[in-house]
């Protein structure tokens, strides 16, 4: 018997807090994968709009919709997709069925992205982050700096402390803009 099983809670962080039954876990997690959201795919978003646009317009003659260029850097550079892919496919049949041949402006989008759009437009972006999602991103560089500090940057030291690939530690060190030369002896210290 074969289970695929998936979760957006951090089940190690569950069994630690009695959360989640240890057995069961170790029964499930035998090849971990971790598919990041779409928000942290954003040049995967606008393929996946059109992908989704095609299919619901399907062969019926008509051309896909377009949009105003600020709804266009709204949608495709700027929303989080909380709702990951299906909130971006339920969206584009949403645009597919409303889309009458004119550009898509922001009163023809459902009114959350336009609460959330008025939101984003009057503050700083990270103010409207999710704050577990903040604190998420905090503990992840804190689970970073603490290994490099110990092998004093020393990136396959880390990768095999932290059993991450080489890639995955290059991309959270781009992600959070630490620089490796700021933790090998001698180098100058930040200030």
């Amino acid at each position: 018997m074969r289970i695929i099983a998936a979760t957006n809670r951090n089940l190690e962080d569950m069994v630690a807090a009695g959360l989640f039954r240890e057995d069961l876990y170790y029964r499930l997690n035998i090849c971990h994968f971790r598919i990041p959201p779409l928000r942290e795919r954003r040049d995967e978003i606008l393929i996946l709009y059109q992908y989704f646009i095609k299919t619901c317009l399907g062969d019926d003659g008509r051309s896909a919709p377009t949009f105003e260029n600020d709804v266009f850097h709204y949608l495709f550079e700027v929303y989080p997709f909380p709702g990951n892919i299906r909130e971006l496919k339920n969206l584009s049949l949403y645009i597919a069925a409303i889309s009458d041949g004119r550009p898509i402006g922001f009163a023809d989008l459902p009114e959350r992205y336009r609460r959330y759009y008025d939101a984003w437009h009057r503050q700083d972006p990270k103010n409207l982050m999710d704050p577990r999602q903040t604190a998420r991103e905090n503990a992840e560089r804190n689970f970073l700096l603490a290994p490099l500090h110990q092998h004093q940057g020393n990136i396959p030291a880390v990768c095999w402390e932290l059993s991450l690939s080489r890639s995955r530690v290059y991309q959270l060190l781009q992600k959070y803009g630490i620089r490796t030369t700021e933790f090998r002896s001698g180098a100058p210290s930040a200030s």
